[in-house]
């Protein structure tokens, strides 16, 4: 499923964030550990106000960087859900014992199949305003309709062809971007956000998901709504909190980035209401 390469990059990607858990020391008979996974166009950076939270509460944390950004620079065409995935898995792999896995947004596809590889190492997997889908689906079938991001979003495809390479959004479409995804937010903060936004390899977009209901089916599930999010809208967040059955659907008043503007309300849901 991986390959050595490919656990060495995982390995040198995660270690930050295990260095940076080093302030707290975990009581082992309440902590739990987070393991977080952007979302697309993003890295996982976009945790670094969550995590201080989840570990002044005596947690551990652990943000990945997926594959194709930051230390990994392989090439877009070569990067697949699978190399997603598998850059999860070599995080749990050597974990002591199971963790609260959470995906945003399109990360849900990556955290999704990631515990179909690995349930047993996953206690409870959290989307957060993500993507949910069903086995043989794709995210590129599941985009929303209705999101105010459609309009700034671009491809880039392989030279001489209509095949997809990585996407992107538009930031000449900066006002409609910080609409949908940043309501709450001051426009500065927004707007820095959207200038630290990358480019998306598209093919894990378009590969189908594997998932069975006795491995991905029977881990425990929990779907964070946000209801001020027009970039996935309120209403396919619910389409998406119904695909598979959900211990707990709970709602955040927030956009599509509550790790950024309410960072401590995030880190007690996280913590006492899953």
């Amino acid at each position: 499923m991986t390959s050595r390469r490919d656990g060495l990059r995982a390995i040198g990607a995660i270690a930050a964030g295990w260095l940076g858990a080093c302030g707290t020391t975990p009581d082992p008979k309440t902590s739990q550990h987070f393991v977080l996974v952007h979302g697309a166009w993003s890295t996982s950076a976009v945790w670094s106000r969550l995590a201080p939270h989840l570990r002044a509460a005596g947690h551990r944390v652990t943000a990945i960087e997926l594959p194709g950004r930051g230390r990994d620079s392989r090439p877009s065409e070569d990067v697949t859900l699978a190399s997603y995935a598998s850059a999860i898995t070599d995080v749990l792999k050597i974990q002591g014992s199971s963790v609260v896995l959470v995906g945003h947004s399109l990360g849900g596809m990556a955290v999704s199949q990631a515990t179909e590889y690995a349930p047993d190492m996953v206690r409870t997997l959290v989307f957060l305003t993500a993507f949910v889908m069903g086995d043989g689906e794709t995210t590129a079938s599941r985009r929303d309709p209705h999101s105010g991001l459609n309009p700034a979003l671009r491809f880039d495809f392989r030279p001489g062809t209509k095949i997809p390479l990585r996407s992107r959004l538009d930031p000449a479409y900066a006002a409609q971007i910080r609409a949908a995804w940043f309501p709450e937010l001051p426009q500065g903060d927004a707007d820095q956000v959207i200038r630290d936004l990358i480019s998306e390899p598209a093919a894990p977009a378009a590969e189908k998901l594997q998932l069975s209901a006795a491995r991905f089916g029977r881990v425990d599930k929990v779907y964070i709504q946000c209801s001020r999010d027009g970039g996935i809208t309120p209403s396919m967040q619910r389409n998406h909190a119904s695909k598979w059955p959900m211990r707990r659907v709970l709602t955040l008043e927030a956009g599509h980035w509550p790790m950024l503007s309410m960072p401590e309300r995030l880190s007690r849901m996280l913590t006492t209401e899953i």
